[in-house]
């Protein structure tokens, strides 16, 4: 890839990606498993869940942030970016709402109007399972505003609107075809989410089918979300950056400037990305898609709405 000999490096990472396949035993012609997790979460939104919402709030001192995303769309190092202002600490991917969300279906016991019946004494049940899961992930530092970076979180934002009506929502964008692409380049440790991402058809159809419920649930909820692209973070980090703090009402440190050297002191980063946040930001990664569009051809239609949506279409100038 860094030669510019895209053919081999496609032909190499499909024969790679098919070789963990077999010996996972994974059907890379059958939906992807986690797309049934995303199915569950779809069914919670049903029709009238808006008028159910409680009123949005203006982000609190002590709200947590939620940072969402597809998989490799820069998060890694927005997060890092975040966490090294004095005023906010990442969680590192640590699976803090996940314990919500299994609370959450024990009450709802498989009725999908279940979020649009919850109670607020049943959303402060949530929020305190969430805050315990917090304290269990990490030693908060006193006064800072946890960040909770864990891209996938991004099919319960519904969820999220509705237990925590005061928290940020940072919705990390990458142009879709870059997104799959690096998914695909990726060796990631399989389970349900990364099993998605052995086969290109698996990694476009996951993507069209999260990024889809983000439009509808956005459509749905008016989610406001403070929104970052990757390809603008990397040309102008400070810009970006004091616009993303300013709308989540965080003061600006000149410390997010630094956050090279702090990537380097946080010793293990738990993404594929560790080496890459622990240097300069660089920016050859910025519509990578473009060498690859031969080999992408076929899972454009299913990207294609995603890329219109997001506002991608004239990428192919940029």
């Amino acid at each position: 890839d860094r030669l510019g000999e895209t053919g081999v490096a496609f032909a190499s990472l499909v024969s790679g990606k098919a070789d963990l396949a077999r010996a996972a035993g994974i059907d890379v012609e059958a939906d992807p498993p986690y797309l049934r997790q995303v199915a569950k979460a779809r069914a919670w939104l049903v029709p009238g869940l808006a008028a159910t919402m409680p009123p949005r709030q203006p982000p609190g001192a002590g709200s947590p942030i939620f940072l969402v995303g597809f998989p490799r769309s820069g998060t890694t190092l927005l997060e890092t970016i975040l966490d090294s202002h004095p005023g906010l600490q990442s969680l590192d991917e640590k699976p803090t709402l996940p314990r919500v969300v299994e609370e959450f279906e024990a009450l709802a016991g498989g009725n999908p109007t279940a979020l649009a019946r919850i109670d607020d004494a049943q959303a402060a049940h949530l929020r305190a399972i969430y805050e315990r899961a917090v304290d269990d992930s990490c030693e908060r530092r006193p006064g800072a505003r946890i960040v909770d970076k864990l891209p996938l979180n991004i099919i319960h934002a519904h969820l999220i609107r509705r237990v925590f009506p005061d928290a940020g929502i940072i919705l990390a964008l990458r142009h879709p075809c870059d997104a799959v692409l690096s998914c695909l380049m990726q060796n990631f440790q399989l389970n349900d989410a990364m099993a998605s991402f052995v086969s290109l058809g698996g990694a476009a159809r996951t993507y069209a089918e999260v990024m889809g419920l983000w439009r509808d649930t956005d459509a749905a909820l008016a989610l406001a979300p403070a929104v970052l692209r990757y390809e603008d973070l990397v040309l102008d980090v400070e810009g970006q950056i004091r616009a993303l703090l300013e709308k989540l009402g965080v003061s600006w440190s000149d410390a997010v400037l630094d956050h090279t050297a702090h990537a380097q002191k946080r010793g293990l980063i738990n993404t594929p990305s560790y080496a890459q946040v622990t240097q300069p930001v660089q920016t050859r990664a910025r519509y990578r898609w473009l060498r690859y569009r031969t080999e992408l051809e076929p899972v454009l239609p299913l990207l294609q709405p995603c890329i219109d949506a997001f506002g991608y279409g004239d990428a192919e100038q940029a």
